[in-house]
């Protein structure tokens, strides 16, 4: 048992999903996969998304990755959608859930002579901490044929080994990005957010 008594083991779970299309754009399989993660947490936070290598020209992908937080279960959760690999048929599609518990640093024997307390003041300060430097992605953004689109107007190429992904870089901007021939490209994730204050603008009656 972890800290909280929710379980120390990664917790794996395998839902078949029959009859889906091999190949997905992300905002496809985003579709599936954020309704598990919100299960599980209302308030889950997407932080990485990859594609697998078989990315095609269109923006589709044979598996998808998303990497999530779960900040009211003090764990994280990988989540992957695509063409299951241990199916005897034909191609059918899975979607595999892992969820790790958060490990706080420092001696676990220690933690456990505290008080109850004192043991979940430390492992919710050490949690955010943990959370603080996990910065989540804006929304949903852009869908993959977008961004790969975009991606190869400014010179990427697909080849063999070419992924897709999606992440917060650094300087706190989150982008999609392409590895290719040795070069990094990347492009905003989805589109600039409006200054605080500004209205979206609206149709008017004519709904034009």
């Amino acid at each position: 048992m972890d800290l909280l008594g929710r379980g120390g083991e990664v917790s794996t779970r395998r839902t078949p999903l029959r009859g889906l299309d091999t190949r997905l754009t992300a905002h496809a399989a985003l579709d599936l996969v954020e309704r598990a993660a919100l299960e599980r947490d209302p308030n889950a936070r997407l932080r990485l998304i990859l594609s697998s290598e078989d990315m095609d020209a269109t923006g589709r992908a044979g598996l998808w990755e998303f990497q999530w937080d779960l900040p009211a279960r003090y764990a994280s959760a990988t989540i992957r959608i695509g063409v299951d690999p241990d199916s005897d048929g034909e191609d059918e599609s899975v979607m595999v859930e892992q969820v790790h518990p958060f490990v706080p640093p420092g001696d676990l024997w220690d933690l456990l002579r505290e008080s109850e307390e004192t043991l979940r003041r430390t492992l919710a300060t050490h949690w955010q901490r943990h959370l603080s430097g996990r910065p989540a992605l804006d929304g949903r953004g852009y869908d993959s044929p977008h961004a790969l689109a975009t991606l190869l107007r400014r010179g990427a190429t697909l080849g063999s080994g070419s992924y897709l992904g999606a992440r917060v870089q650094v300087a706190g901007d989150s982008v999609w990005y392409l590895h290719a021939d040795e070069q990094f490209y990347s492009t905003p994730f989805g589109p600039p957010a409006l200054p605080p204050g500004t209205a979206a603008p609206q149709l008017g009656h004519g709904g034009r």
